[in-house]
């Protein structure tokens, strides 16, 4: 992890001096972090197109070092924040309680909501997974533990999506049938 920090945040820059350990996975052996892949890309895009940039949050930031990618910002948000924080930063219409379960996707595992972390990227506050160093999870891959994949509504933009028309496809794939 850090064996050195300097921290200090002013006019919403960031200034850190760390060294970093290599990463321990969950049977103990060291992971390096290689830095020419960054996790999460897309997620971050989407993100970052949806939500206006916006000034840090007043918690101390910490490097979260990544399977693979250069190392993330990680707030460190006492729990007695965490809906405070919650409400905040989840960009969605209907605020889920902290003691839902939700699965992330790429980890393919379950995790109470109130484990989220807090990131800082692209001068965002971006809310993801406890998995998100091992498995890149962002809140744009939680689903809701025992159903199907959902459309959620951001806050910040009104979107119109409209289903595909499945009768055209159902007709080129009879037609496509029918020339063989």
């Amino acid at each position: 992890m850090m064996s050195k920090r300097n921290h200090e945040q002013s006019k919403g820059t960031v200034s850190m001096t760390v060294s970093l350990n290599p990463l321990k996975t969950g049977n103990g052996t060291a992971v390096s972090p290689s830095y020419d892949e960054e996790m999460s890309i897309e997620e971050k895009k989407i993100l970052s197109q949806l939500m206006p940039e916006e000034p840090c949050l007043h918690y101390p930031l910490k490097l979260l070092p990544m399977r693979t990618g250069r190392p993330a910002l990680e707030y460190q948000i006492p729990p007695e924040d965490k809906q405070e924080v919650f409400a905040l930063v989840y960009p969605f219409t209907d605020l889920p309680s902290l003691d839902e379960e939700r699965l992330d996707i790429h980890a393919d595992k379950k995790f109470t909501i109130r484990d989220f972390k807090v990131i800082r990227e692209n001068n965002r506050n971006m809310l993801v997974s406890p998995y998100y160093a091992m498995h890149g999870g962002t809140v744009l891959d939680w689903i809701k533990c025992g159903e199907q994949m959902s459309v959620q509504v951001f806050r910040n933009e009104t979107t119109e999506m409209v289903a595909p028309d499945t009768q055209d496809d159902q007709d080129d794939e009879a037609q496509e049938d029918s020339q063989k």
